[in-house]
């Protein structure tokens, strides 16, 4: 959005009025990007998603559908999904669920959509998602850590997969401000990471 690329954002557990209310936390207001047409919210409480499914008997594949048409209504260059748990429950079985992922990222890759899916990880499984299917589907994989140094806690990122280039193979120490996020470089990182 701050490089004129328009995008559209999906949650599957917040309403978009709260995740107005979370970005202005960290002093991002979004109103101008959406009034714009440059930004679309879309999504809300699982609970509501699948009650609207019940009533209209819409699946997975619908709401891909409607990913796509959004998606390509605007032009959207970017996409993030936020939620890939609660979009599997719109499957009916894993098999369709990653059938779906196949789909949601070739048709996103035709349409030069760059796309972000986050998923949520059991802690101390070790698995790089609950139903251990995303990962193989992604092009890339990147885990978010909340690592403890004393007293402290520090938010890091590990690039665990990239498909056709090189990544770092470290831990990489960041923090969320009212310009983004920003990598930590140098000393600083190191430090942390002891």
């Amino acid at each position: 959005m701050v490089f004129g690329e328009p995008g559209v954002f999906i949650s599957l557990e917040r309403e978009p009025d709260a995740l107005r209310e979370d970005a202005r936390h960290f002093g991002w207001n979004l109103k101008p990007f959406e009034n714009q047409g440059n930004l679309e919210l879309m999504g809300g409480p699982l609970d509501r998603v699948v009650e609207f499914r019940r009533k209209v008997g819409a699946s997975g594949e619908d709401l891909i559908g409607e990913i796509i048409q959004v998606v390509q209504g605007m032009g959207a260059e970017r996409l993030a999904l936020d939620g890939l748990t609660q979009f599997s429950t719109m499957f009916p079985d894993t098999q369709a669920f990653r059938s779906g992922l196949v789909r949601l990222q070739r048709e996103l890759n035709e349409l030069t959509c760059t796309s972000i899916l986050t998923s949520e990880v059991e802690e101390g499984k070790g698995g790089l998602s609950r139903l251990g299917v995303e990962e193989y589907v992604a092009d890339g994989v990147i885990t978010l850590h909340y690592e403890r140094s004393k007293l402290f806690r520090s938010r890091a990122l590990e690039v665990r997969k990239m498909r056709g280039t090189d990544h770092s193979n470290h831990l990489s120490f960041f923090e969320i401000s009212d310009e983004g996020i920003r990598i930590r470089r140098g000393k600083d990182q190191d430090s942390e990471g002891e």
